[in-house]
């Protein structure tokens, strides 16, 4: 900042930030995470624990769905079977028949969106065994890595970097399966 400042324009209050400096920190934490498997173990933990639970949640609740959608079939069933034997009138039935058509679309759609999570938490899962063969391939290169497997590595873990007020750097590092997902760590300048 500052450097080229038009006359009249106020001085940028941004910190200077030294590239090679911040490089070499982001891939200090970089490296620590891979390189460290006290660290690496208990997050790959975390998110394995957190993927089962939530994987036997969407199972319930698709069985559940199912059974539910079994019942609106049957009822479906029952209700013509009145029609067809005049126990229920024209009216009652069409009116029924749409109650119960609304129920089906709803749980059909929430099927779908069960399933949904469930093929998400496969990609997790996916994920996951990705950057364990990331980290292996790595973890005795890191020290030596080039700017390339640096950048790969980088990209890989959708690493961000937040500069914080007085310099407070903040490496965000993701593994890649599912929105906001990420290993945050704080260190100062």
């Amino acid at each position: 900042p500052g450097k080229r400042r038009k006359i009249g324009v106020p001085k940028c209050g941004c910190p200077n930030l030294p590239g090679p400096e911040l490089e070499g920190r982001v891939w200090t934490e970089v490296a620590d995470f891979l390189g460290n498997p006290d660290i690496f173990q208990a997050e790959m933990d975390r998110r394995v624990h957190g993927q089962e639970g939530q994987g036997a949640e969407a199972e319930r609740e698709i069985a559940k769905l199912n059974r539910r959608l079994a019942d609106v079939d049957h009822r479906e069933t029952e209700l013509v079977a009145l029609r067809l034997r005049g126990t229920v009138s024209e009216v009652a039935l069409d009116r029924n028949a749409a109650l119960l058509r609304v129920e089906r679309t709803h749980l059909t759609e929430e099927l779908e969106r069960q399933r949904e999570t469930m093929s998400t938490l496969e990609q997790g899962q996916a994920a996951v065994a990705s950057l364990k063969a990331l980290r292996e391939h790595m973890r005795d290169r890191l020290d030596s890595a080039t700017p390339e497997d640096r950048r790969t590595v980088l990209e890989a873990l959708e690493t961000r970097v937040t500069v914080g007020v007085g310099g407070l750097l903040e490496v965000s590092i993701g593994i890649p399966q599912g929105v906001g997902d990420c290993v945050h760590r704080t260190h100062g300048q």
